[in-house]
This record gives structure tokens, sequence and C-alpha cells, in this order.
């Protein structure tokens, strides 16, 4: 059970899903983001777009698509903010709360999605406020990604190409 979903969506399986919208992969609108993203492949990272989420997940009430949803609309930069609440790292604004998202829960999520969508590149930024718990954050994305992960302390000179992660 991944805990609890934002409102307005349901739990399938592990995932939160919104039962509102069902999307379809394949539609004119991933197939025009497909082909925008294969126009700056070979360009560095910091030189590209992405379709981008604020604060998603973050509070009830805000968020209309859950995590999987909004990577199959074509999502592919988001940040997050992550608090310490009733003996969990959560996925949550200032209004953190039992309802809020579990942290692993949010990452088993995106490692469900990325396994069966692996030549995707997403980029994550985490506003943490847990110090004291920095280890609890990252056993999640090390466990799902520890093979897969690209930090920005790791870039030489220039920042790679979306191709050159992909390789």
């Amino acid at each position: 059970m991944v805990g609890s979903c934002d409102e307005d969506l349901e739990v399938s399986g592990i995932l939160c899903v919104s039962g509102k919208n069902k999307f379809e992969k394949d539609s004119w609108i991933s197939q025009s983001l497909h082909f925008q993203s294969s126009l700056t492949e070979e360009l560095p990272l910091n030189k590209t777009t992405f379709f981008r989420a604020l604060g998603s997940e973050t509070s009830i009430n805000r968020q209309d698509y859950g995590l999987t949803d909004l990577l199959n609309l074509g999502v592919r930069s988001f940040s997050v903010e992550v608090h310490f609440n009733s003996d969990l790292l959560r996925v949550c604004s200032i209004n953190c709360s039992e309802k809020s998202r579990p942290w692993f829960a949010w990452v088993e999520e995106l490692s469900l999605w990325i396994r069966k969508n692996p030549l995707e590149i997403l980029l994550i930024d985490i506003v943490d406020k847990v110090d004291e718990k920095k280890e609890e954050l990252q056993k999640p994305l090390e466990f799902h990604f520890s093979h897969l992960l690209f930090r920005p302390s790791m870039k030489k000179e220039d920042w790679p190409s979306h191709k050159t992660l992909r390789e």
C-alpha cells in the first residue's frame, strides 16, 4: 500500500492515479513532446527544456493528477518538498499531515514508471527540510536508482546531453 493519495486520486495497486482521466501514452500530445525532445537530445541538459511540475503532489486540493498521470502527460521535471511528519518522510509543503504521501511511496511509483520507460530522462529537484534524516531521504533513491542517478556534482565541465545519459 502506498499510504494516502492526494484528494481526488485513487489507489491503483501501489500507484496513485486520477480516477477521472485516463491518458493515452500514444496521443498526439505525447507524440509531440517526444518529437520536441528528439530535436534537442544532443544538447546539454542545461540547454534544453522540460515539461515541469512544481510542487507536484505536495498539498491536498492543489494537485489534480498523480505522479504516474503527470509522467504519462509528458512531465519530465519535478520539484518536490520532503518533510518529516508522523514518523515518516513525506512529499508535502508546509501543510504536512498524515494524509501527505510517504516519500518512499513516491519514489517507488517513480521507479515503476522508469522501469516501463527506461529511455526517459527525468530531473528531480528535492527541497528537503530533513537535515537529521538525510539517510532516510537517500535510501529509497539509492535502492531504486543507484545505477541510474546522475547528480550535478558528477558533471565534469559541461552538462551531458540526453543521448549521453541514455548511453
